[in-house]
């Protein structure tokens, strides 16, 4: 190659060069508007002026929680400006290891319209790809926490916080929601919330549940996100590790538990003795086992298809959108020890051969994560008023799919089986019918031939006679 051709080469590679580099500055500067774009009109939302934000501390508690409920508003947009690498709008991971009220006053109560806000201290979980200096303090502002982190021996608890920064040093972190995904059961966690947990749910969503009623709006973000949950769980697994949980589960009522009632203790240890769960802490004592996982034996008599693919009017509904649900299964299972009420499962699937229908008598396994004590409509009627429905409460669970204990036999398999062993019973009467005739038959033409050999002088008159004999056997045949 001549060096003419070379230097040629040289400057084209230098020219491409630098359009790609221009490529990319542009790219980044687009980007970086974008979000400052974002930030912009996250700050317009939140109506106050930087100033205003870098004066604030943890004293203004009302303000704080003003930002707070206007940042609520607009979740999605304070996520945006975090991800895009702005420093005011963040996203972090940090270890919650306190927690106390920030109060209102009645006047600051009815404006904002809320009782209190909280005030959670924290620290910054390192980064590790960067060197680290040990862990940074910082305080968040957010409007409500799981309840459970007033428990004794529940915090330190890692979340994901995304907020906004204020205050002078800017280590005030304004959070309107808290996502709590705990990993490890203890203290006031459940082996079943940190299961959630790895699911990737909201453990903090149970605290909207309310028992004795139907299933809220509130509540549809939990119902229909631990229904996402368990689809990465199978069936199989998830009552496994719901076996396991049963000695957990029981020692929760032991002998010396404080707050328990002992009639209900004697039955859970009583059910876990024979290696099952009890269902009477379920309608008896609901708020304590909120999101616990649960396993049961039982009979499904009522097995229901529940599309949430669309809304009444056609719209596509946020269950399939957001969730990704279209649909799920209803299945009622009766205990031996539930009393002939039912447990309700909703689950994802049913497995091949698991009939849907009304009035079932299958034998099943449901594993599931108890939500709450639910109010639905029967249709058993009242007595004296066969128009009305009754009113009845069932614990809810959900789970991934019901495990059959004994393969389902439709009417069609039953009648054939009988029909099939009615006709080998027959089928074998006659052929013994016919092995004794054959026997007999042979019998007396020896006998006759013995005869005949022996006195031909009465040869005619004895054939006669046992001709006349055999045919009146076979008449009685």
């Amino acid at each position: 190659m001549t060096p003419a051709a070379c230097r040629s080469i040289a400057v084209i590679v230098m020219l491409l060069f630098g359009l790609s580099t221009a490529v990319v500055f542009a790219q980044d500067e687009a980007t970086q508007d974008a979000a400052g774009e974002r930030l912009e009109r996250l700050l317009e939302e939140v109506e106050w002026a930087a100033n205003r934000r870098a004066a604030l501390t943890t004293d203004d508690a009302a303000d704080l929680l003003q930002i707070a409920l206007r940042l609520d508003r607009v979740a999605g947009l304070l996520a945006e400006a975090a991800d895009g690498g702005e420093s005011k709008a963040r996203r972090m991971r940090v270890q919650v290891t306190s927690v106390r009220e920030l109060p209102l006053d009645t006047d600051e109560q009815s404006r904002l319209e809320i009782d209190k806000g909280w005030l959670c201290e924290a620290t910054i979980e390192p980064d590790t790809s960067k060197p680290s200096v040990g862990a940074e303090a910082v305080m968040l502002v957010t409007l409500d926490v799981p309840s459970a982190w007033n428990a004794d021996g529940v915090l330190p608890q890692p979340i994901e916080a995304i907020g906004l920064l204020v205050g002078a040093d800017q280590r005030l972190l304004i959070v309107p929601k808290i996502e709590w995904r705990p990993k490890q059961a203890g203290g006031g966690v459940s082996f079943g919330m940190s299961l959630l947990g790895d699911l990737g749910m909201d453990v903090g969503l149970l605290d909207a549940v309310e028992d004795a009623r139907p299933l809220r709006a509130g509540e549809h973000d939990l119902f229909y996100g631990v229904l996402n949950a368990v689809g990465e769980i199978g069936a199989h697994q998830l009552a496994r590790f719901a076996a396991g949980n049963l000695d957990r589960f029981a020692s929760t009522y032991a002998v010396d538990a404080e707050g328990v009632d002992a009639t209900l203790a004697k039955v859970v240890r009583a059910r876990a003795s024979e290696g099952e769960f009890a269902v009477a802490p379920l309608f008896n004592n609901p708020a304590a086992h909120r999101g616990e996982l649960m396993v049961f034996d039982g009979i499904v008599r009522r097995a229901l298809r529940i599309d949430t693919k669309t809304e009444a009017d056609g719209e596509p509904a946020r269950a399939a959108e957001v969730f990704g649900v279209d649909h799920y299964y209803e299945l009622q299972l009766f205990t031996p020890d539930s009393q002939n009420l039912p447990l309700v499962f909703c689950v994802r699937d049913l497995p091949e051969g698991f009939h849907v229908g009304e009035k079932l008598q299958q034998p099943a396994r449901l594993a599931g994560f108890f939500l709450k004590r639910w109010a639905y409509r029967t249709r058993i009627p009242k007595q004296g008023d066969r128009s009305a429905d009754k009113r009845q409460v069932a614990p809810l669970l959900v789970g991934r799919s019901p495990l059959i204990l004994v393969p389902p036999a439709g009417p069609s398999a039953q009648t054939g089986l009988i029909a099939g062993g009615v006709f080998v019973l027959l089928l074998l009467a006659l052929s013994i019918g016919l092995w004794r005739m054959s026997r007999g038959d042979q019998a007396f033409e020896d006998q006759i031939r013995t005869r005949l050999a022996e006195a031909p002088e009465q040869a005619a008159g004895d054939l006669d006679e046992a001709l006349d004999a055999l045919r009146g056997e076979d008449r009685e045949k």
